[in-house]
C-alpha cells in the first residue's frame, strides 16, 4: 500500500488522504485550498525568509574581510620593515639585495590568500552552501594559526582567538545553516 509522509509531523498517511490523520495538515494542494491555505503563499513566505540574510552572514563576511586584509597585509608590511639595510659603512650590499627578495616572495604568497578569503566572503554573501563549509574551515584554520602564535602575541592572540571562536559559534547557529540549506 502506498503512503505519503506528512511534511509537518512526519506521520505516514494512506496515499489517498488529503489531510494528515495526526495534525490535519493538508497533504494535497486541493486540501489546502479547501482550508483556505495556499501552497504558493507558503512557498512565497519561505522564499521571503531566504531573501533576508541572517546577521551571522554579515559577521562572517566582516571576519573574513578583516582576516583577508589584515593578516596578509601585516605579514607583507613586517617583511618589508624587517629586511636588511645597508650598514653605516655601506658595505653590506649583498645582504640588502638578498633581503629584498623576502618581502617580494611574501607578497607573491599572500596575494592569492587575500583573493581566496575574499572569494569565501563572496560565496557566503551569495548563499552558496560550500561557502558555509569553507568559511567554517577557514575560521578553524585561523584559530589554529593563532594558537601557534599564542606565545608570540599574547593578548592580541587571545583576542583574535576569542573573535574566531565567537564567529564559529554564530556560524554554527541553526538559522544560518537553514539559510544556506544545510540541515
Amino acid at each position: 500500500m502506498n503512503t505519503i509522509q506528512c511534511p509537518h509531523c512526519g506521520t505516514r498517511n494512506d496515499a489517498g488522504r488529503s489531510l494528515c490523520t495526526n495534525c490535519q495538515t493538508p497533504l494535497t494542494a486541493y486540501a489546502g485550498e479547501l482550508r483556505g491555505e495556499s501552497y504558493e503563499g507558503n512557498l512565497a513566505g519561505q522564499v521571503d525568509k531566504l531573501k533576508v540574510r541572517p546577521f551571522g552572514v554579515y559577521v562572517m563576511t566582516a571576519f573574513l574581510s578583516i582576516v583577508a586584509l589584515g593578516w596578509p597585509l601585516r605579514t607583507i608590511i613586517m617583511a618589508f620593515a624587517n629586511r636588511a639595510h645597508l650598514n653605516a659603512d655601506s658595505t653590506n650590499y649583498l645582504a640588502s639585495a638578498f633581503s629584498a627578495i623576502g618581502p617580494i616572495l611574501t607578497t607573491i604568497i599572500c596575494l592569492p590568500l587575500i583573493a581566496a578569503i575574499a572569494w569565501l566572503g563572496w560565496l557566503n554573501f551569495m548563499q552558496q552552501p560550500r561557502g558555509w563549509q569553507f568559511s567554517l574551515g577557514a575560521t578553524g584554520i585561523f584559530a589554529v594559526f593563532i594558537l601557534t602564535r599564542l606565545g608570540e602575541y599574547h593578548a592580541w592572540a587571545f583576542l583574535w582567538l576569542c573573535v574566531a571562536v565567537a564567529t564559529a559559534i554564530i556560524w554554527l547557529h541553526s538559522s544560518i545553516k537553514s539559510w544556506f540549506g544545510i540541515t
